[in-house]
């Protein structure tokens, strides 16, 4: 449905479709959505996209809702209570531009296209001897046509899933006292499973185990070479592979070649599709192609041969890239390597003899990736980034976290498949691009007055790079570098799939692409099957591929956000469950910026015992001490299991 959506927002002839899709026209006519034409577009005033329920309750009704917006750059529309049609969480439909509304453009819905299917969750709670069902995000009673007769059989806290047609529970989930339920809950919310049908299954064990190289004699045999993977210490999938012929300067990024297992219009192809992107949780990953394959028969595994798909790219001595060849390719990784090890070997610990062989050309290509990062930095940026680890026992509960910054390993594996990635851009003028937005002239300004209450003064220059680079000197002359980082990331627009180039921002690339990630990226395995078709010059199936990708690229940036939220979320309840079980306990934090508007101040926790936990601090109007950024002392109040929200006071 989303794609036929697709075809009706940048216009499609009524000739071109097929007997299901010309059902769906005449019911967008019959209820007036649609004008009766031999050329079917959606006036400029109407807007598809997904309607996200609001979290938030006020005295027992919901207040204003969200439309994400396919095929539509900019951020999503506001949707009013009485605007929405009754729409459910996660329904796709067609809406009208009404304006503003509370500062945010605002839209009506006028037609529910496709109904989610989504069961609402909620969790059993007994007040004087009476249950109910309660909302699991928002806490408010859910409608259900339950007796209460059914609902006291089942206990305290008891998670369970709702038919929206009758009412009636669908599904119990489990418990909220059991860790392990907070999965389920995540992935029930978006409809997610951690398995395959026996259809996929069996379609990928046809595939086979191992790759036999003489059956590949059309493929470039570059097994030979010692091309190695670097990953973290725990991964199970290994996309990309490189190997560094320093003599030459010439650089070999070989990736998983998926689309030779995967064929378009198959059982896994579809769910892949479907996915859109692999989820990884703190204890388990959830790919997107079956574990037979992302985990084995496509995964660069070391000393096995495998199929690469592998560009061949010969730089200058200036840094440019001045030739490159992309064709299909048979690889021999010899070692995995994680980035702690990497870093080690970077910093002189001991090597055995592979090690040694291996840093003859991996110590040239840090040297060369060093220049090459000091050269792109000169046009896109460098932000502070650090990244949270979660650590769960073998109950699934939160022990620790670990903070992991960005070191020179995974700084060598950005560069080089930045390369890549930009090459393959290089080779299509539409398709699937990675692009990103500089940010307006009113979120510009915007930043420089937040940036100023912190002390942070800096003129607007010509130039947003520039301006950028002042901000960043200044802010690390204040030490505030990090937290000034996050400002400027959150001016920015998100990135997005497009099929048209409008270049990305961030990275300073005027043309850039994903494609070195097709196990966990449905994107990139789109584009290698793209890239397929004009290398061998395939101009029918090509033509094909384009006319799918103009539809599946604003919807492949929807499915994105869906499992960053989907990580996100499950974080949040991990947190909850720590802080329950410390209530009273005293942690340091730091105030974020868009805390103190409203009632209360959202505190990211930044403390020895845990980090990264976000918790609520009521406000009070006599206070007047906090500020953006400003350190706190706070002790847990409160931690609700079923909306993993954390209560803190002053300490």
């Amino acid at each position: 449905m989303k794609e036929f959506l697709q075809k009706l927002l940048t216009g499609v002839p009524s000739s071109s479709l097929d007997k299901r899709e010309l059902k769906l026209v005449r019911d967008l006519i019959k209820a007036k959505v649609l004008a009766d034409r031999p050329f079917l577009r959606l006036d400029h005033d109407l807007i598809v996209g997904v309607y996200l329920q609001p979290k938030i309750m006020k005295s027992g009704r919901a207040s204003a809702g969200y439309l994400q917006p396919l095929g539509v750059k900019g951020r999503d529309y506001l949707v009013q209570s009485a605007d929405s049609l009754n729409a459910a969480h996660r329904d796709l439909a067609i809406a009208k531009t009404i304006g503003n509304r509370r500062g945010r453009a605002a839209a009506k819905i006028i037609y529910i296209a496709e109904e989610s299917g989504e069961k609402p969750i909620g969790y059993v709670s007994y007040k004087n001897n009476r249950a109910e069902i309660l909302d699991i995000n928002t806490a408010m009673p859910l409608t259900a046509n339950v007796k209460q007769k059914r609902l006291k059989e089942l206990e305290e806290g008891a998670v369970v899933s709702i038919d929206p047609k009758n009412g009636d529970i669908a599904d119990i989930l489990g418990v909220l006292s059991d860790p392990k339920v907070d999965e389920t809950i995540v992935l029930s919310r978006y409809n997610r499973v951690d398995c395959f049908s026996a259809e996929q299954i069996l379609e990928a064990k046809a595939c086979g185990e191992s790759v036999d190289r003489s059956l590949y004699p059309d493929r470039i045999d570059l097994s030979a070479l010692p091309f190695i993977t670097i990953d973290p210490i725990d991964a199970k999938d290994f996309d990309d592979s490189i190997y560094y012929d320093y003599e030459k300067r010439v650089l070999y990024v070989a990736i998983a070649d998926v689309t030779a297992y995967v064929s378009e219009f198959g059982e896994i192809d579809k769910e892949a599709r479907k996915r859109g992107f692999s989820v990884y949780l703190p204890h388990k990953s959830i790919p997107m192609l079956p574990r037979e394959l992302s985990e084995n028969l496509c995964s660069l595994q070391p000393n096995v041969d495998r199929l690469a798909f592998t560009f061949k790219l010969e730089l200058d001595e200036n840094l440019n890239v001045k030739k490159y060849d992309l064709f299909e390719s048979v690889i021999k990784s010899v070692r995995r390597y994680h980035y702690d090890r990497i870093d080690e070997l970077f910093e002189g610990a001991k090597r055995d003899s592979e090690d040694r062989a291996i840093l003859k050309w991996l110590l040239p290509l840090k040297e060369l990736i060093i220049a090459l990062r000091e050269k792109r930095l000169k046009k896109g940026y460098g932000f502070s980034n650090s990244e949270i680890k979660l650590i769960l026992d073998k109950n699934l509960a939160l022990t620790a976290t670990k903070k992991s910054k960005e070191t020179l390993s995974h700084k060598l594996i950005e560069e080089c498949m930045l390369l890549a990635n930009c090459a393959a851009a290089e080779y299509f003028q539409f398709g699937v691009f990675r692009t990103h937005e500089p940010p307006d002239d009113r979120s510009l300004d915007e930043l420089l007055t937040n940036l100023s209450e912190l002390g942070v003064i800096v003129k607007r220059s010509k130039s947003v790079h520039s301006t950028f680079e002042a901000i960043q000197k200044e802010a690390i002359a204040l030490g505030l570098a990090e937290q000034v980082d996050r400002m400027l990331i959150r001016s920015l627009k998100r990135a997005q799939y497009t099929y048209d180039n409008i270049g990305h921002f961030g990275l300073g690339f005027s043309k850039y692409t994903h494609f070195t990630s097709p196990i966990r990226r449905y994107p990139d395995l789109a584009l290698h099957r793209l890239l397929k078709a004009i290398i061998n010059e395939n101009e029918k199936q090509k033509g094909y591929i384009l006319s799918s990708l103009q539809r599946f690229a604003p919807i492949v940036t929807l499915l994105e956000t869906e499992v960053a939220q989907i990580e996100w979320q499950y974080a949040d309840r991990a947190f909850a469950r720590w802080a329950a079980k410390r209530i009273g306990l005293v942690l340091e934090g730091e105030v974020l910026e868009e805390a103190l508007k409203g009632k209360e101040a959202v505190v990211i926790i930044d403390d020895p015992q845990i980090q990264g936990m976000r918790v609520y601090l009521p406000l009070d109007r006599k206070r007047s001490d906090l500020h953006k950024f400003g350190r706190v002392k706070v002790s847990i109040q409160s931690a609700h299991l079923a909306t993993a929200r954390i209560t803190v006071a002053l300490a």
